[in-house]
């Protein structure tokens, strides 16, 4: 049982610990903060949640190996791996959407649409080119031409070569080159103009560009869910309140009957398969 008392001794300590740090941070009455620290009051919140959720991924990869006996524990664990499942949802279908839509809109207000002349030469020949490195889906691919780092979309038994009129950095021609595959993806043509960034360092994050979006939930959808996620858990923390309440008036309970039930119930629970 050795496993089952470091899992609990080590939920519980986790919680406590963050709860009360929460309750010194944000308490209105005993907080540590007051009018005029709200700038440390942010940064202590988001220390915090980066400390919950580090502490939180380290204990669930702790707890992978620990092999549990007791009904109880097992219980707690399936609980345990609920809240991991309900902070994976957030983190990824709420926090990551709307991180998404603010970058989005920063990265649409770097853009400016240009002719497409004005950035390359368009030129046609018939040079069969390394196109090694790239990924076979795309129409439009990266070529080392004469001048330099290129674009060749492959037609027939030739080539149209979209050539820079500057020379450009790997990350710069790559960026065009997805830009390119996205609008034929959707249109099967090449357009007439492209976008480009007025600060040539934002290429360099061309990694971070956000091309397609997540899958997103409506605002009523979320307003539902999140409504849906607080009664589930206002209701299980009720009912496991109240089944300790119950368990603990039977135990004290003359009834031999009670008692019998709730003997089978805590042995059930702290004695295992």
């Amino acid at each position: 049982m050795i496993a089952d008392k470091i899992y609990l001794w080590g939920i519980l300590i986790f919680y406590l610990v963050f709860i009360i740090w929460y309750w010194m941070i944000n308490d209105k009455e005993k907080g540590i903060y007051f009018i005029g620290d709200y700038g440390n009051k942010v940064k202590a919140n988001h220390i915090w949640r980066f400390a919950f959720f580090l502490a939180f991924s380290i204990l669930s990869f702790i707890f992978a190996f620990l092999e549990l006996q007791m009904n109880f524990t097992k219980i707690v664990a399936a609980l345990f791996s609920t809240v991991s499942l309900g902070i994976f949802f957030y983190d990824i279908f709420i926090k990551n959407v709307k991180q998404e839509e603010y970058v989005a809109k920063l990265q649409n207000q770097a853009l400016k649409e240009v002719q497409i002349e004005e950035v390359f030469i368009l030129e046609e020949d018939k040079a069969d080119y390394n196109l090694s490195g790239n990924d076979d889906t795309m129409m439009v691919k990266v070529i080392r031409g004469r001048e330099g780092l290129a674009l060749s979309l492959r037609m027939k038994d030739k080539n149209l070569v979209f050539t820079p009129k500057c020379e450009m950095t790997e990350k710069e021609i790559d960026f065009f080159c997805k830009q390119l595959n996205f609008y034929w993806t959707e249109n099967r043509a090449i357009p007439e103009t492209i976008k480009i960034f007025e600060d040539n360092n934002l290429y360099n994050y061309d990694k971070q560009y956000i091309w397609h979006y997540s899958p997103r939930f409506k605002p009523e959808a979320m307003a539902k869910i999140k409504k849906v996620l607080k009664i589930v858990g206002i209701i299980a923390g009720v009912l496991f309140v109240g089944f300790w309440c119950v368990l603990s008036l039977i135990e004290s309970s003359e009834n031999e009957f009670l008692q019998f039930i709730a003997n089978a119930v805590s042995d059930w629970l702290f004695g295992g398969n």
